[in-house]
């Protein structure tokens, strides 16, 4: 069977799945909090954020979060966070490329940004391989010790009719 990635918008039957994927990633994020599930759907029904489900051959794998959109000068950020049972295992790369290239046919966006933690040692190189160019980091936060930097990374899908990008 081929791999086949599907977005579709997180809803709110979403919201188990997507906070227990959450919480077992908390210490790669940003914020390593761990949040209940009642936490999680006072903040979806607050927030309303614009996250993607990711299901791959009718599974769902895991989710991409996407921000800041400025569809004038096409581009976002984005992330994505996949369940322990598909980590490790070849899925991110074609999920990201897929997720990238329905943003750009959908929407018209070329130009992806995202933050990466510099602990995040197999998440950064996956961001190397897809393309992503660092431009920036900064002090995070300090682990036993160790300064965690925040690495800001961006990525452009030159696309034209007739000349298509290289991954």
């Amino acid at each position: 069977m081929t791999d086949e990635y599907k977005f579709r918008n997180m809803a709110a039957y979403d919201l188990s799945f997507f906070n227990e994927v959450r919480n077992e990633c908390r210490f790669w994020l940003h914020d390593p909090t761990e949040y209940s599930l009642e936490q999680c759907q006072k903040w979806f029904n607050t927030m309303i954020p614009q996250f993607y489900i990711v299901e791959r051959n009718g599974e769902r794998i895991g989710y991409f979060r996407t921000s800041n959109w400025n569809r004038e000068h096409h581009l976002v950020s984005i992330g994505a966070d996949f369940h322990k049972d598909y980590r490790g295992k070849g899925y991110a790369r074609p999920a990201y490329r897929a997720f990238m290239e329905k943003l750009l046919a959908e929407f018209a966006i070329n130009t992806f940004f995202l933050e990466v933690l510099s602990h995040n040692v197999v998440a950064r190189h996956l961001y190397e391989r897809l393309g992503f160019v660092e431009f920036s980091s900064r002090e995070h936060r300090t682990i036993d010790g160790v300064v965690i930097y925040s690495i800001s990374m961006f990525r452009r899908l030159h696309h034209l009719p007739g000349f298509p990008y290289e991954w």
